[in-house]
């Protein structure tokens, strides 16, 4: 659910995002600023009326922005909502794809090839092949140092593909994310049935050298949200429609793409085509 409103050049956005332990959270933006904020699920799942009245007013110019700007500082200073600033990732571009946002590589950071694949965690091809074909292809091109892999977000199968995404980088975040996405492939139960819950995806947690209060927080929060957002948006700008894909991309920045769980012989036959 989303509402904007606009005043002139600024804008104010509502994002819903799910509820947690009794609580809705939402995303409010203004001005580029995330003010994140949650309600007690009492109130019902719509944006309480005091935010969109305070908004509405700001943006109808009934109060100005040094009152709607004290309202919001109330409410900060109150402890009612917390406010953070967008983080921005340094900038990574191989073959014309954004890896800014993506968890860390596989490899040689000097391999001359790159294997990028998209991935949902609840797609049932993709752990499969994550399992089997993955460890030959480390054998083969990524230990001997031939090519780097990348692991990048294409949550397509539901909420909960969202939010074992989003988990896997706040596992990054404690230095975990290899360790923790090893966790959610032998976890793997199917689409949507539990598996990949908040609640599941935090006790999973538990089993690493994990600060737990971070980690839930940062679940609880969606601090990870906008990153898996605009993972999924650099694969929907080179087409991808489903997972697995895969792009090899050479030296010269040659591209070639994979689609669905192929075995690794084919990775090896387009790398050798490229050279």
């Amino acid at each position: 659910m989303c509402q904007i409103i606009f005043k002139n050049e600024n804008c104010v956005f509502f994002f819903k995002t799910r509820k947690h332990n009794g609580f809705m959270n939402y995303f409010l933006i203004i001005l580029g600023l995330i003010v994140i904020f949650s309600i007690p699920s009492v109130f019902g799942e719509e944006i309480p009326s005091w935010v969109k009245n305070s908004a509405g007013w700001w943006a109808d110019g009934t109060i100005n922005d040094r009152d709607f700007l004290n309202g919001i500082q109330y409410l900060v200073s109150n402890g009612i909502v917390s406010v953070s600033q967008d983080s921005s990732y340094d900038k990574l571009f191989i073959g014309g794809f954004d890896l800014s946002n993506a968890g860390p590589f596989e490899g040689n950071s000097y391999a001359q090839y790159t294997i990028i694949m998209f991935s949902d965690h609840q797609c049932e091809k993709c752990v499969n092949w994550l399992s089997h074909e993955k460890k030959i292809i480390d054998e083969k091109l990524i230990h001997s140092g031939i090519a780097k892999f990348f692991l990048l977000d294409y949550p397509m199968l539901g909420e909960d593909s969202v939010t074992a995404a989003e988990a896997s980088y706040c596992a990054l975040e404690q230095g975990n994310y290899f360790e923790y996405l090893d966790i959610l492939n032998k976890k793997y139960a199917g689409i949507q049935n539990g598996w990949a819950s908040v609640n599941a995806l935090v006790e999973y947690s538990k089993t690493l050298d994990l600060n737990f209060d971070e980690f839930d927080n940062c679940l609880f929060w969606d601090q990870q949200a906008l990153r898996v957002d605009y993972n999924k948006k650099v694969a929907l700008s080179h087409g991808v429609v489903g997972t697995p894909t895969f792009f090899v991309i050479g030296p010269d920045d040659q591209i070639e793409k994979i689609v669905g769980p192929q075995p690794p012989m084919i990775f090896e036959a387009v790398i050798m085509e490229m050279k």
